[in-house]
């Protein structure tokens, strides 16, 4: 148990939730040698230190997996800039359609991030510079002076 503990620090920034996990099934592995060992006539304290290591692991699993799977999105509000475009001529029809692409690749791009569980630092600065760009090019597609 101790050598997956120190492999794995719960600090560990690119996989938070995999950390979590791996000191929860340690935990748990412990709990249960020491539950079904030989020796039945064991003090409580050997239980009360893992079984609240154990609480306080679960209760913050949630919040590690959430932090880990969510990257920062403006996409709903993008969205709305370009059909209030459209909507008052600012944007040629072409224009968004190529706009609602750069939408949808971002899309493309979160879930691929997603698949294993983990948006890392580099996938969320990818997703992020996309966000960007793409932010950017609808301002300057609403101000280049072509109308409907």
């Amino acid at each position: 148990m101790c050598r997956n503990i120190e492999r794995f620090s719960l600090y560990n920034q690119n996989h938070p939730t995999a950390a979590v996990k791996l000191l929860l099934a340690a935990t748990i592995q412990w709990l249960l040698y020491f539950i079904f060992s030989p020796i039945h006539l064991m003090k409580s304290s050997f239980f009360a230190a893992p079984l609240a290591v154990l609480l306080v692991m679960a209760a913050e699993l949630p919040a590690a997996q959430a932090q880990a799977l969510r990257p920062a999105t403006n996409q709903p509000v993008e969205r709305a800039r370009i059909r209030q475009g459209v909507s008052s001529g600012e944007l040629t029809r072409p224009e968004a359609a190529r706009l609602r692409a750069r939408e949808a690749n971002i899309t493309a791009t979160k879930q691929a991030a997603r698949a294993d569980g983990v948006v890392t630092p580099t996938e969320r600065r990818v997703v992020r510079g996309e966000e960007r760009r793409t932010s950017r090019a609808i301002y300057r597609q609403k101000h280049d002076g072509q109308v409907r």
